[in-house]
């Protein structure tokens, strides 16, 4: 059952990459959270090691964008994850 696990959690990083793709910045920490707890910062922080994402302050707000290595590697991990299905 732990390759079931491992499933789940890659698909709320790909569901939270599919929202960040389409601006939905709030939905995307919402879904880490859901999906890894609270280990979901240190998460984030390897998607930013990664360069899949950046996180920009603004008045105290952070602010996720995913960069176009994010954008690449979501697509492929959705058309992954689809055949798998």
């Amino acid at each position: 059952m732990a390759g079931q696990n491992q499933m789940d959690d890659r698909r709320y990083l790909i569901k939270a990459m599919q929202n960040l793709t389409f601006g939905e910045g709030a939905r995307f920490f919402d879904l880490l959270w859901l999906g890894y707890g609270d280990q979901w910062r240190s998460i984030l922080a390897d998607l930013v090691s990664h360069q899949l994402v950046v996180v920009k302050m603004v008045d105290g707000v952070e602010h996720p964008e995913i960069t176009p290595r994010g954008r690449s590697w979501t697509q492929q991990a959705g058309t992954m994850a689809a055949t798998a299905a």
